[in-house]
């Protein structure tokens, strides 16, 4: 049988069906690919972020054995100590005002940055102990800001003395620095004197062996001390003792030996707010003890506590009487 004729009008639809049908599919296997370039890219992103973080990692443990590049040091002492001085011949430049303004405001918290060989120091002064424009609180306030903002903490504090006579009221700077950041905080600390051309001929270490005071300091450092002199040890000297470059030198060089001892080590925020919360159950507790002292106190909780023994004794009796 002879097959019918298309009319010319369903052959036109029939090439226009296919058409969109070949179109369709082709859309289709744009869509796929692109999701398959899509999956492959997010594939490989995942791969290099993995890679990355290894490799971030790897450094990471690698650098826990190596001074960091960048040594983050804070300075504590008195008000008149020398501090910003010290700072100031550390950083090698007048970038620390000497005096702060006697305004009561955070720019005593002074903050710069030099590099020693290669490697990076940052010198945070804060507010001088004793300061008379500063209450206990304020004072305490500032200070422990100031640590607070060397995230994530200081690799080392300078505490720093004069080279004079060893008072009550040293003794008491040392004391506010164990009250403010814990007994630990001494691991992380070196003493550095100030005024060193008061020891005319005599060393550091000689001048604290003549004082107990400042030997149990020096002990609680680990025995780490240096000694400058912001003004008269500028230039060249006799002796090379006697130079603040070379004593500068010894000082960077002792901070380096602290942290290569302890890879990765400093004095972190969770030790500070730790403390802070110790500090808070021993306050709450030295209140409560101070409460109980008083005699009304006493003679209530004595009451109290007789009651109590004779409701407990009178229920035991019961229960006994009750068995029988």
């Amino acid at each position: 049988m002879d097959r019918q004729p298309i009319p010319p009008g369903k052959h036109d639809q029939r090439v226009t069906k296919l058409s969109n049908r070949a179109h369709q599919c082709t859309s289709q296997a744009v869509v796929v690919n692109n999701n398959i370039a899509l999956l492959a890219y997010s594939i490989a992103k995942r791969a290099y972020i993995i890679i990355k973080q290894e490799v971030v990692s790897d450094n990471f443990e690698l650098s826990n054995f190596s001074v960091p590049n960048t040594l983050r040091i804070v300075l504590l002492g008195k008000t008149g100590s020398g501090k910003s001085s010290l700072a100031n011949t550390i950083i090698g430049k007048e970038d620390f005002k000497v005096q702060c303004s006697t305004k009561i405001e955070a720019t005593c918290c002074q903050t710069a940055t030099r590099y020693f060989e290669k490697r990076r120091l940052t010198l945070t002064d804060t507010p001088g102990f004793f300061h008379p424009r500063w209450s206990e609180q304020q004072l305490k306030d500032e200070v422990v800001r100031c640590v607070s903002e060397n995230t994530p903490g200081p690799h080392v504090f300078l505490i720093v003395l004069k080279v004079e006579k060893f008072t009550a009221q040293e003794s008491q700077i040392i004391k506010k620095i164990e009250e403010y950041f814990s007994p630990d905080v001494f691991n992380y600390s070196v003493v550095v004197f100030t005024y060193g051309d008061q020891l005319e001929q005599m060393k550091i270490e000689e001048f604290v062996s003549k004082n107990n005071h400042l030997k149990d300091v020096l002990k609680k450092c680990g025995g780490r001390c240096h000694v400058v002199d912001n003004r008269h040890w500028k230039s060249n000297q006799q002796d090379e003792y006697r130079s603040n470059q070379f004593q500068v030198k010894q000082l960077i060089n002792t901070i380096q030996l602290m942290v290569t001892q302890r890879p990765g080590d400093c004095y972190t925020m969770n030790m500070l707010k730790e403390w802070q919360r110790q500090q808070a159950v021993a306050n709450i507790f030295e209140c409560l003890k101070k409460f109980t002292r008083k005699k009304f106190v006493r003679i209530f909780f004595s009451v109290t506590v007789i009651v109590g023994v004779i409701v407990v004794w009178k229920r035991m009796t019961e229960r006994t009487t009750a068995i029988i």
